[in-house]
């Protein structure tokens, strides 16, 4: 199966060692550090604005 890719920014993120998803990334929209962990906020092809907390998309 091929797939064609649209998106030049990716998250992935392991589900399993075997299982990982591949979101595309439109825009970063904020990237910074609190005393406790990284933030970013990105829009997402697929699911809009979303939030990372140390790279872990969060729900």
């Amino acid at each position: 199966m091929y797939v064609r890719i649209s998106a030049t920014k990716y998250i992935l993120e392991w589900i399993t060692e075997s299982l990982a998803s591949l979101y595309g990334i439109e825009e970063i929209i904020y990237s910074g550090e609190t005393k406790y962990q990284k933030v970013d906020i990105v829009k997402t092809c697929d699911f809009g604005t979303v939030l990372l907390l140390d790279g872990l998309l969060q729900s």
